[in-house]
């Protein structure tokens, strides 16, 4: 039996559902939004990127860019409805500034309530999800011990393409450090997506390098705990490298989130207040107040960071 090929039709059997739920609200949109249809897309996405790689290329291909146009939209109102709640609690922003952010959330809802029905994702009219399990049909879907063979090289390549990454100075949130981010985080997200493939295989010895990495809160992440499959032997990752990948992910989460929201209150100040780059970055500041780090800052801590997960080979030895 290919697991495989079972795993992905369950994947798309639990979207299906929540798209069926999602035609029954108001906003279908919202509902996915508020109802971690994301999760779905990711491992779906997740699935294609990895499989695609292994052999039929061009059908997955076609099928992640479809899955990652819907998780594209869901991620932008996802963003904005984020950054709204978050500014509506501080006092000192105004409700100018709240009202604009509030309006690219509408406008991030609409887009999505549109892409539902241009590309045809509601069930009830649906023609996606059918022609979606019509191309399963037509895949040559791998035995789940050439897949976890194929899974051990491609781990290797990306990993190298991340290390090559981490080599270069970050000098941007967005297209250096958000952009590393994405691109560590899929080796966390795959062994989610293919559950019961990947196993951690724990440390015999915790060299004294990993310690600042093993907090309590990413030893007992639900993210770093994963399910085994009795008819699978899985591919092994080291658990201690495993665990301060996470913390990598964590740690430049927090920079890109203060990133992010700088440039957000920065721009809608620049459209609110009409005011030049320089002064409404100086303003958004002064309004996010002294838990929020300059651009420069940040920048230094997402370099300091990523020079240190080299250093440590992190990546590196994450296979077994």
């Amino acid at each position: 039996m290919k697991n495989i090929k079972t795993l992905f039709k369950h994947r798309l059997s639990v979207l299906s559902h929540q798209l069926l739920a999602a035609e029954q609200q108001k906003s279908p949109a919202m509902w996915l939004y508020q109802n971690d249809a994301r999760t779905s897309l990711f491992y779906l996405e997740a699935m294609c990127r990895v499989l695609g790689a292994a052999g039929n290329a061009k059908r997955f291909d076609k099928l992640k860019a479809q899955f990652k146009m819907l998780e594209d939209a869901l991620g932008e109102l996802d963003y904005y409805d984020a950054w709204w709640h978050e500014f509506s609690a501080n006092k000192a922003i105004s409700a100018d500034v709240l009202m604009a952010i509030d309006h690219q959330r509408d406008l991030a809802e609409l887009r999505l309530n549109g892409l539902l029905k241009k590309e045809a994702w509601l069930l009830s009219k649906s023609t996606r999800v059918t022609k979606i399990k019509k191309q399963i049909k037509k895949i040559n879907w791998p035995s789940d011990t050439d897949f976890v063979a194929h899974a051990h090289d491609f781990y290797q390549h990306t990993i190298a393409d991340i290390n090559a990454h981490l080599a270069k100075p970050l000098v941007d949130i967005e297209a250096d450090v958000h952009e590393l981010r994405r691109d560590v985080r899929w080796l966390s997200i795959y062994p989610q997506a293919f559950k019961g493939f990947f196993s951690l295989k724990p440390a015999r010895v915790t060299y004294q390098k990993f310690g600042k990495y093993l907090s309590a809160e990413v030893v007992n992440s639900p993210f770093n705990r994963l399910e085994a499959a009795d008819d699978v032997v899985p591919l092994l990752l080291n658990q201690n490298n495993f665990y301060a990948m996470s913390w990598l992910i964590a740690t430049l989460g927090t920079i890109k989130d203060q990133g992010l929201r700088l440039e957000l209150l920065t721009h809608a100040l620049q459209t609110v207040e009409g005011l030049p780059d320089d002064a409404a970055q100086s303003k958004a500041l002064e309004l996010l107040g002294q838990q929020q780090a300059t651009h420069v800052q940040l920048i230094s801590a997402a370099n300091f960071v990523a020079q240190k997960i080299k250093r440590d080979a992190v990546l590196s030895g994450l296979l077994a």
